[in-house]
């Protein structure tokens, strides 16, 4: 499954509106079916510009990741398209160095899905409003 967060209700529409078509093409460019569901939520609270420090985003793409995190990444990213390969590579290395730069700032792991978030649940607000809450 795919997660994708929107920043807005116009861009949650158009993306539900896409689910199938990004399946498709996910499959079509992996060869396997890799992306079997798109998971769509609305988090206006993190945008990234809204979560990131008096830096920017120069600061965040300064956190290094560990080993084990790149090889991760790497083995995620491996498929027969370069372009493809290349641009999940760098969304998830940007997406691994915002993760850590939320748990070092506050943020702490939802007790579901693992995405770091500030708030007094136990869950973030995305599994919050999906019903999985406990």
């Amino acid at each position: 499954m795919l997660h994708v967060v929107a920043y807005s209700d116009a861009w949650h529409q158009e993306l539900q509106f896409m689910r199938p078509t990004l399946v498709r093409r996910f499959t079509e460019r992996l060869g396997r079916s890799v992306v079997t569901n798109v998971r769509i939520t609305v988090d206006r609270s993190e945008r990234p510009d809204a979560v990131e420090p008096e830096g920017g985003t120069a600061t965040v793409r300064s956190i290094q990741l560990s080993a084990e995190e790149l090889a991760h990444i790497e083995a995620a990213a491996a498929c027969a398209d370069p372009e493809l390969s290349q641009s999940i590579r760098r969304a998830l290395v940007r997406e691994a160095q915002l993760r850590n730069w939320r748990l070092r700032h506050g943020g702490r792991p939802c007790s579901r899905c693992g995405v770091p978030f500030r708030g007094d649940t136990a869950v973030c607000p995305a599994c919050q409003t999906d019903g999985r809450a406990v």
